[in-house]
């Protein structure tokens, strides 16, 4: 059954149990005097803690006793004197249970696994609570680190907000994020702050070079103990470092840098779940500076200055990343104007050049921030709605047709052109299962309704 500690002065009626105890599957521990029981306690592995009446009031009236049990079922045998306050000390502990001084073994076995079912319920239910508010900031992590992804801020800025979104959710002291000498600081105008800085790290130069050059998480209780430590590489501020949980930073499997998350408090470590976020962060930083890169390097169509056919495809490469990731839904929207030629024909292509463009302004306008409005090439649009559900995207779609179709183009030109577009609508992964099928879909769509009767949203079945 397990270990049953017997504190009294060497007479208890429950040394009389002893050889009924064993028969049990029990083992019994003795211990006489309040110095030896929490030696007890901290040395072996015990199931259960019988207090007898004859030291019952010394150990009651102890503090350090009372902290280092606190998490342990307990049988105190009271006789009738006992004082009300000694009684009262013990029935402020969930897991403490008087009963009788001089129970017969029928009657102490009975509270023995009584008080075990209750400890074991007590201890499920302290289980499910824990796991309950993990899950909760787990959650509330995640919705606030994909508003930051979504809103519309530079990449600084949203690295900065992901730390210290994961700063306050882990309770750590300080978070930090090093890049490595990459490009991605010069193209992103990345600025050294006390949150983020480029840093060339010497391979295997402390924790931090120890994660970039192997590319393994580390999580370090005290790095004072630990070989690895350099204070050039992992000091922060003028912080005495405890703690410390460092991850890499990964974009496309290469190693671009690293997240650390640091204590000062040597109580204080983190956890297997304060990884789990860490991780997540490194995820969530790793796709902004990607994204912004992206952005940078690809985005512009020379005509319309969206994002190019080069820049959507990489995205819905992200997108479906993220949906896998996070088991969500986006979709994307193919858009073709109708009988566009006939405005190229009539009125030339400078003039159909132009109405490309303030196409490409109407669609940003009226689309959320996080939408990627791209130019597919001629007068052919295409649409990522992250996060955005098959029903809801064909909604949008209709609404931007009708839109589209009671715009009059370049009225401030005295040409007031007037024009519909056909779309089609699919998602993933609820009609595709990747990018090219994706593409595909949207587009067959966008045709049926095209050749069917123009001006038309369809969906992908």
């Amino acid at each position: 059954m397990g270990n049953l500690l017997l504190l009294d002065s060497g007479s208890s009626h429950v040394r009389r149990y002893g050889k009924s105890l064993r028969s049990k599957g029990w083992r019994l521990t003795y211990a006489k005097g309040i110095r030896e029981a929490l030696s007890r306690i901290k040395e072996s592995s015990i199931h259960l803690i019988v207090i007898d009446s004859s030291v019952s009031a010394a150990y009651a009236g102890s503090k350090a006793f009372r902290a280092v049990s606190a998490s342990f079922p307990i049988l105190i045998l009271l006789n009738k004197d006992a004082a009300k306050k000694e009684l009262n000390t013990w029935l402020k502990s969930d897991l403490a249970f008087p009963i009788s001084e001089r129970p017969a073994l029928e009657e102490f076995m009975h509270w023995v696994n009584r008080l075990l079912h209750h400890t074991s319920v007590e201890t499920e239910n302290a289980a499910l609570k824990a796991d309950l508010v993990q899950k909760s900031k787990e959650s509330s992590f995640h919705d606030h680190t994909r508003e930051i992804l979504s809103s519309d801020t530079d990449v600084g800025t949203m690295l900065k907000m992901i730390l210290q979104v994961l700063q306050t959710t882990t309770g750590a002291r300080a978070s930090s994020l090093l890049i490595s000498d990459e490009p991605f600081c010069d193209m992103l105008k990345l600025r050294n702050s006390i949150m983020i800085r480029k840093q060339v790290f010497k391979k295997g130069q402390g924790i931090a070079g120890f994660v970039m050059e192997k590319g393994t998480a580390v999580n370090i209780k005290d790095v004072q103990h630990d070989k690895r430590y350099d204070v050039k590489a992992d000091s922060y501020r003028k912080l005495n470092v405890r703690a410390m949980m460092c991850v890499p930073l990964l974009i496309h499997g290469r190693i671009v840098g690293i997240i650390r998350l640091i204590q000062t408090d040597r109580r204080k470590v983190f956890s297997e779940n304060d990884m789990c976020l860490l991780k997540h962060a490194a995820h969530y930083a790793a796709l902004s500076i990607e994204r912004a890169y992206l952005y940078e390097k690809l985005k512009n169509d020379e005509l319309t200055n969206l994002y190019n056919m080069s820049y959507l495809l990489q995205a819905i490469d992200l997108e479906i990343e993220r949906s896998r990731r996070f088991n969500s839904v986006f979709s994307l929207i193919f858009m073709d104007m109708d009988n566009f030629k006939k405005v190229n024909d009539r009125y030339g292509h400078l003039v159909g050049s132009r109405v490309i463009v303030e196409i490409a302004r109407l669609l940003e306008q009226n689309v959320r921030k996080l939408d990627i409005v791209s130019r597919y090439g001629g007068d052919e649009f295409v649409i990522i709605l992250p996060q955005t559900s098959h029903e809801i995207s064909f909604h949008i779609a209709e609404r931007l047709r009708k839109m589209i179709e009671k715009n009059v183009f370049l009225i401030n030109d005295s040409n007031s052109i007037k024009l519909t577009a056909s779309f089609g609508v699919a998602s993933y992964p609820d009609n595709a299962k990747g990018k090219d099928d994706l593409l595909r879909l949207a587009d067959n769509a966008m045709y049926s309704g095209k050749f069917l009767t123009k001006n038309i949203v369809f969906q992908a079945k």
